[in-house]
């Protein structure tokens, strides 16, 4: 181990804000010694390696990789822990697209429950739940997750249901216990960015009840089913 320091300070030097450390190390393989490793992952990997190696020398079950959950850093995530997925696909700038101020699903039948099963793994700041229908049996084989007899005796709305499934994962909603939008207020139109109609008895109402708004028409997108 004392071959990977290439600094040792008495005193404590800042890294970044929150991290301070005494020694700094260096090992880079001979392919990168001019230039550098080629990206982040092969120098984090190459080092944990040569750690993890010496740890397990002492004890054969010790592994860098922990599996431990990790909550996001950021104060207002409306995750309740990392999307390590986003990073995982290299897509964290593409969802980071995805951060609107307010998504309504109008209708969780079989399609809006599958629209609000991607929806909800996004980081929209805010989901809009709207049916006044209570989650039945039938229901049940056209959504996401699997329901328990326990929870179907419950005969929750499909709102609540859907609000209980996905809360553990993240925070930011509000339901609706109606299929209609027509009891909102012109703000809220404004601050919807994007609003699904899912069900065919709501389109004629949402249509006539929404897009006389300005505001709505300029700032939202409007998906139909």
């Amino acid at each position: 181990m004392t071959e990977l320091v290439a600094e040792t300070r008495p005193q404590e030097f800042h890294v970044f804000e929150g991290c301070v450390a005494q020694h700094r190390f260096s090992n880079k393989p001979e392919e990168f010694s001019s230039s550098g490793f080629p990206n982040h992952y092969e120098k984090i990997t190459h080092y944990v390696t040569l750690i993890e190696s010496q740890a397990r020398a002492l004890d054969g079950d010790a592994d860098a990789r922990t599996r431990r959950i990790i909550e996001p850093r950021e104060e207002e995530s409306v995750f309740r822990y990392a999307d390590t997925s986003s990073v995982r696909a290299e897509i964290v700038a593409t969802s980071a697209r995805l951060k609107l101020r307010k998504v309504a699903i109008v209708g969780l039948g079989g399609t809006g429950g599958y629209v609000l099963d991607q929806v909800a793994k996004t980081p929209v700041w805010q989901i809009d739940l709207f049916d006044g229908d209570v989650f039945k049996q039938h229901n049940a084989f056209r959504a996401p997750a699997a329901a328990t007899k326990e929870v179907l005796r419950e005969r929750l709305k499909k709102v609540d249901y859907y609000v209980r499934l996905y809360d553990p994962m993240r925070r930011g909603w509000s339901h609706i216990p109606t299929a209609s939008t027509t009891t909102t207020s012109p703000s809220w139109l404004a601050l919807t960015s994007c609003l699904y109609a899912l069900t065919a008895a709501t389109r004629g109402k949402l249509c006539a009840s929404t897009w006389r708004d300005r505001a709505f028409r300029s700032s939202t997108s409007v998906w139909m089913s």
